[in-house]
């Protein structure tokens, strides 16, 4: 036990391999509204599988909702299937978003956890709510059903079929949030502590900017802490006001490059605009004294095969620019999906290099720093341990490059440098 966390063995011996809170605590849709255990689960309801229910009545009632509660309480083996992603990173990082979700509650809550574990008590918390697809980004490591941009590109340029069986494609270019589901989550605001919304971008959805007032004018707004995750592009100013009057805003920056890497990454943003919003909005929330209070700036990061060799570069970015974020306030994730985006499908040579990067560096984010090395040479010898698994993502990696030189216009070769030497692992 560490910091009062339990190890994944020792909380896997306690409670079993298919336990999580997330279920018995949480609502979560995905952009089409969906029904998902968690943002890292499968889909357990389709939108058309609904009935009508809504997403409250699904939670507390559903019969799907109530056997994988069940499953999870007294199968102690035999994980949950929607839970796919989870499982798969718990043996080559030693976490997951199961096992730090239920050491926080663990910990912060163990009334309500104990209650869970011995009663199966679902008691809803929280809120991750995606309110559509809408973006104007097509990040290289995300799905169309999450970017307008990625689906109308995938409309416009049908992908080849090996690429159709890795990447998730819509049924509809653009996924927007009704008026009626906004008002089913206007039914959940009391009980809340906690909401979380990704995207599309959030900056650009009007049902988060409804929520958002909503939530002030109701002043349910002081009971929850709230975690949006932007890409910045969008100026989050006008909104200031609204996000000083919850209990704790946590505005989750995405940066995975801070330079001409951006263009490839984030396709088609330039990083110099970027990087004046993030100075912008991180010296509007410091130089006021009612903000700094209640609004905090974090990073979060997806570290894939194409920007590891650029990652540290990302910690000395925030030191430099964005000294407001604390030494806990970098996230990086290893990219799992989609296939063919692993970071440890490195080669040697970026791998050593990497590793030096990690030794050299000494500033205020060194234990993030090693984490992310540990987990990045945990996937990477993983891969390495089984050869034809590896082979199979670097194809698929290749066939991704081929598929955006001709949809974007833009060379891998021209923005990663160590694209080359990946690839040529690739027999």
């Amino acid at each position: 036990m560490k910091n009062g966390n339990l190890s994944l063995e020792e909380f896997n011996n306690l409670y079993g391999k298919s336990f999580c809170v997330k279920p018995f605590i949480e609502i979560c849709n995905d952009t089409a509204n969906n029904v998902q255990l968690c943002c890292n689960s499968e889909i357990v309801l389709f939108e058309e599988e609904r009935d009508g229910n809504t997403q409250r009545d699904i939670f507390f009632n559903h019969d799907v909702m109530t056997q994988i509660r069940m499953d999870m309480l007294h199968s102690k083996t035999n994980p949950i299937d929607a839970c796919a992603k989870c499982v798969s990173s718990e043996p080559v990082i030693g976490t997951s978003m199961r096992l730090e979700s239920s050491n926080q509650l663990r910990k912060s809550n163990p009334e309500l956890f104990n209650s869970i574990v011995e009663q199966g008590t679902v008691n809803l918390k929280s809120l991750d709510i995606k309110f559509g697809n809408t973006c104007n980004m097509g990040c290289v490591m995300c799905t169309a059903s999450n970017s307008s941009i990625i689906s109308q590109e995938r409309h416009d340029n049908p992908p080849p079929l090996a690429l159709k069986n890795v990447w998730r494609v819509p049924k509809t270019v653009l996924i927007e949030f009704g008026a009626h589901e906004l008002e089913d989550l206007k039914r959940n605001a009391a009980d809340i502590r906690r909401f979380k919304t990704t995207g599309g971008e959030p900056m650009l959805l009007p049902g988060f900017k409804d929520w958002l007032r909503f939530l002030v004018e109701s002043d349910y707004s002081k009971n929850i802490q709230v975690v949006v995750v932007t890409n910045g592009t969008v100026s989050s100013i006008p909104i200031l006001p609204l996000m000083g009057q919850f209990k704790k805003f946590i505005m989750v920056l995405s940066i995975d490059a801070v330079d001409e890497l951006t263009e490839y990454i984030r396709y088609p943003v330039k990083f110099p605009k970027l990087m004046n919003n993030h100075i912008t909005i991180h010296d509007a929330i410091v130089d006021n004294e009612n903000y700094i209070q209640t609004i905090s700036l974090e990073i979060s990061t997806v570290m894939h095969v194409l920007n590891v060799h650029k990652i540290i570069d990302i910690f000395k970015y925030a030191e430099e620019h964005l000294p407001h974020i604390n030494a806990n306030g970098i996230e990086v994730v290893l990219a799992s999906s989609p296939s063919g985006m692993e970071p440890g499908l490195i080669d040697a040579d970026t791998f050593a290099q990497f590793k030096l990067s990690v030794e050299q560096y000494n500033g205020k984010f060194i234990n993030t720093v090693k984490d992310v090395f540990s987990m990045l040479e945990s996937q990477y010898n993983e891969l390495n341990n089984n050869i034809e698994s590896k082979q199979l993502k670097l194809t698929q990696l290749r066939d991704m490059t081929k598929y955006w030189k001709h949809s974007r216009r833009l060379d891998v070769h021209d923005y990663v440098t160590t694209y080359t030497n990946t690839i040529l692992q690739l027999n």
